[in-house]
């Protein structure tokens, strides 16, 4: 409620709670995600005549990110993270697709991640742009309503070859495990 914008006259005293979660997830962005909720909530307090104070609740004080934030702040924060992106080969300096598998069984789902990106291995095999794999793992919750869910994580440093090799393998996805379905997620927003 106070990072959607919401204006309150005598708000002192923020504090953040469970800020360990994001720094620990799967997700890439997730550091970026709780820098920018942080960094909203903290501009709640203090408004007024009151001074603002910001407390954020961790089990690691010393994290490399919370430390950045609290001591540089957020554009010093934002720039440690493209660096690392960069380094590491992360959109925005890669392209992405996100393969999920969900079905009754989590060995079946995980065994035709794994046949998927066999046939990603091989569609890039003999060209220039290589790909690389995150996964196959189980998603973040991997149980939902009676049915597993898993994931394969495809980047590349090239958008038309990663678009090329999706468009190769397409064809035969449909002869795997007719009990696992299977969507491909272009530029995914997140591992949910």
């Amino acid at each position: 409620m106070l990072a959607k914008g919401h204006h309150f006259d005598h708000l002192a005293l923020v504090v953040v709670l469970g800020s360990d979660q994001s720094l620990f997830s799967s997700d890439f962005r997730a550091a970026e995600r709780s820098a920018q909720l942080i960094t909203q909530v903290a501009g709640r307090a203090g408004r007024t005549q009151l001074a603002g104070q910001v407390t954020i609740q961790t089990l690691k004080p010393d994290h490399p990110l919370l430390t950045t934030l609290t001591t540089k702040g957020y554009e010093p924060l934002i720039q440690q993270l493209k660096a690392e992106r960069a380094e590491l080969a992360l959109p925005p300096y890669a392209y992405s697709a996100l393969v999920v598998a969900k079905g009754s069984v989590l060995q079946d789902v995980l065994i035709t991640l794994s046949q998927v990106q066999n046939l990603l291995v091989q569609s890039s095999q003999n060209t220039k742009a290589s790909l690389s794999f995150w996964g196959p793992t189980p998603s973040p919750v991997p149980r939902k309503n009676g049915r597993y869910s898993g994931f394969l994580w495809v980047l590349s440093r090239s958008r038309p070859a990663l678009h090329e090799h999706l468009k190769r393998i397409k064809p035969k996805l449909a002869s795997l495990n007719k009990r696992v379905h299977l969507i491909i997620d272009v530029d995914p927003n997140g591992f949910d």
